[in-house]
């Protein structure tokens, strides 16, 4: 599953060489998608060379034409608002536009929280993305973690030092490219360990 993200290729005073690295990296590194957004004629042979020269035939790089780009000594809130098709402009339409995603994350958290709650598990305050289920006992965390991920499922443990002694937890992380039977088959194996 990967998680999208929108980078305006022509946002930095030495664009948009330092933004293809970082995307080519963050792809390489992480599960993501890169909408590159920016003019496409400059992009485009940019993207072949830098991926040519980190050895990388295909990565999840998809570029979306801007033709404008804001310039550095430009006022920000006056070029968004004159140039319609600026990069940043363009950007930021991509992420309005998505915002269908919001919402699913949201209704798979409170999917989440729900079946922890019937569980009897203990939730956490904020009904964030990030769900740290407190397990206590850092080996019991350990052990759970290992268990889920011989299931297929990634639940790192956090434990002490990075977490108080005796707050050994399980990091749940969604994101909106979960699904509602990823979430049911989570709360399925962690009754199953219980």
């Amino acid at each position: 599953m990967l998680i999208d993200i929108a980078l305006d290729a022509m946002g930095s005073d030495k664009s948009p060489e330092p933004e293809i690295r970082g995307a080519i990296l963050a792809c390489r590194l992480l599960q993501v998608r890169v909408h590159l957004v920016g003019p496409e004629r400059t992009l485009r042979p940019l993207l072949a060379k830098q991926m040519h020269k980190a050895g990388e035939r295909h990565l999840p790089i998809k570029i979306v034409q801007a033709s404008e780009a804001i310039g550095m000594d430009e006022k920000a809130v006056q070029a968004v608002r004159a140039k319609r098709d600026s990069s940043m402009r363009v950007g930021l339409r991509l992420v309005r536009e998505e915002g269908w995603r919001r919402l699913h994350l949201q209704k798979l958290v409170a999917r989440l929280r729900g079946g922890l709650s019937r569980l009897g598990l203990p939730l956490p305050a904020a009904a964030t993305p990030i769900q740290p289920l407190v397990i206590g006992d850092a080996a019991t965390a350990a052990a759970m973690s290992r268990a889920l991920r011989s299931r297929g499922l990634f639940i790192p443990a956090i434990r002490p030092p990075t977490v108080p002694e005796g707050g050994a937890r399980l990091r749940i992380t969604l994101s909106a490219m979960h699904r509602n039977d990823h979430v049911d088959r989570l709360l399925a194996e962690l009754a199953a360990l219980l």
